[in-house]
């Protein structure tokens, strides 16, 4: 049985608080090691929104090497993206620019179930579709 079947979502902390009140808002994603991704992010015109991946949730995986690498592939059109560190990524709408937009970053990482004892690694590769909102 490999992690994959577990279904593991990743644990989510977006900048502003309620979210969306803050201008950004992430929908839950998967975040197993190996597996590729899409994610949905929306944000408001000039403003922040971050990303911050914890693998596993609910206390059932735990990192083992943890993520080793987090790269960018793709820019983004209409805004800039940013990887402060290896677990957060950061993507800032060009200001008055309203509409789709996207990106496409990779993460490496190994991480292991804490109920089955099996490793899961490898590298994703993660395309976030944003909606730029006024």
């Amino acid at each position: 049985m490999s992690l994959r079947s577990f279904g593991f979502v990743a644990m989510l902390a977006v900048s502003g608080s309620p979210a969306f009140a803050a201008g950004c808002h992430v929908d839950p994603f998967s975040t197993v090691f190996g597996a590729d991704t899409d994610a949905h992010m929306t944000v408001k015109s000039g403003q922040r929104c971050g990303i911050t991946m914890r693998t596993g949730g609910r206390g059932m995986s735990r990192n083992i090497g943890g993520t080793t690498g987090t790269t960018l592939d793709q820019q983004a059109q209409h805004g800039t993206v940013i990887i402060p560190e290896p677990h957060r990524i950061e993507y800032v709408s060009q200001r008055g620019y309203t509409g789709s937009d996207q990106f496409v970053f990779e993460r490496t990482g190994e991480t292991m179930s804490q109920k089955t004892g099996h490793t899961n690694s490898g590298t994703s590769h993660y395309t976030v579709h944003v909606d730029v909102v006024p």
